[in-house]
């Protein structure tokens, strides 16, 4: 969606800056593994369980 291009071009610059990790966003409902392991990493570490339907997701490994 072109409405999030600019919190994606933020996003990804704050990666860069502190981690020298590239930032990418899939569409959610491309990944929908990885959301099901987001909703319940979130409920069950923080108890957060949210209405909203995400729209993109991204997965970084931070070495």
């Amino acid at each position: 969606m072109s409405a999030l291009a600019g919190f994606r071009a933020n996003e990804a610059r704050y990666f860069w800056n502190k981690f020298k990790v590239t930032f990418a966003t899939k569409p959610a409902s491309e990944v929908p593994e990885l959301l099901s392991d987001i909703d319940a990493l979130l409920k069950e570490e923080r108890d957060l369980v949210f209405k909203a339907t995400p729209l993109e997701v991204s997965l970084n490994y931070l070495e």
